[in-house]
């Protein structure tokens, strides 16, 4: 009975095996790494975390990569592995270092919190109306003797000469000067720096997407050192870069078309 059930598990652990293999043969790693996670709860073959270390480093998953070679050395330390798994330690302690390495310049802005807003002064209260003015006192009482009455001689009338009328003067005609409109050319330099940004962008971007693509080729061929280091950072700034330009040179078309309507 003891013995069947062996066989049974033997030949669970064979097929998990077997199916990793042919995952992995097809390029499918999420499912191999699967397969050999099963594979190794069953038969515990050292070889097996190899193998899954190397199905986890083409995931780019290289923390998990680390942890299973790391595990094969516990497992077998003089496995016959060994010198290959300690190869690909040191390409993925490499690979770690340059993700977490930051290559951004940009210093952080600090946040100023805002003034408190003063209270209100009270507005002054309106000056209160003058009081009235006293009447003057009565006059004392008239004289009963009414004044002399004084005769005036009329004086001869002078006769004003009259003024020449004036000659009436044609009026100057006002004559308005409309000028057309001018168009304003902002929407030409918002466009014409709008192409620039998205070439300038793009052939960033396409040269951090080749290089990239270089390091990952000499990478699954094994040609990967710790002097390509610096080349991961201008992979990564390049990409950063070319696709803040592309997002800035749609920012200002939108403005130019705007403008422009």
């Amino acid at each position: 009975m003891l013995a069947s059930i062996l066989c049974i598990l033997l030949a669970a652990s064979a097929d998990h095996r077997a199916k990793a293999e042919r995952f992995e043969a097809l390029g499918k790693m999420a499912e191999a790494a699967r397969e050999y996670e099963s594979a190794w709860d069953e038969e515990r073959s050292p070889e097996l975390l190899y193998r899954l270390g190397i199905v986890r480093r083409k995931l780019k998953q290289y923390g998990k990569a680390r942890e299973a070679l790391r595990a094969y050395l516990r497992r077998a330390p003089d496995g016959a592995l060994r010198t290959e798994v300690e190869r690909q330690l040191a390409k993925i302690e490499v690979l770690i270092e340059a993700e977490r390495e930051d290559y951004s310049d940009a210093p952080q802005r600090k946040r100023v919190a805002p003034p408190h807003a003063a209270p209100p002064r009270p507005e002054p209260a309106p000056p209160e109306p003058a009081p009235p003015e006293p009447a003057p006192p009565i006059a004392a009482e008239l004289s009963e003797t009414p004044p002399p009455v004084i005769t005036a001689v009329p004086a001869p009338p002078v006769i004003a000469a009259m003024p020449a009328p004036l000659a009436s003067a044609p009026l100057p005609s006002l004559s308005l000067v409309v000028e057309p409109p001018r168009r304003s050319r902002t929407p030409l330099w918002l466009a014409g720096a709008s192409a620039l940004c998205i070439a300038g962008g793009a052939a960033l971007w396409w040269d951090g997407a080749r290089v990239s693509n270089q390091l990952d080729a000499r990478f699954a061929a094994g040609d990967l050192s710790a002097g390509d280091r610096p080349l991961f950072g201008r992979a990564r700034g390049e990409s950063i870069a070319g696709r803040a330009l592309i997002a800035a040179g749609v920012g200002l078309l939108a403005a130019a078309v705007v403008l422009a309507w």
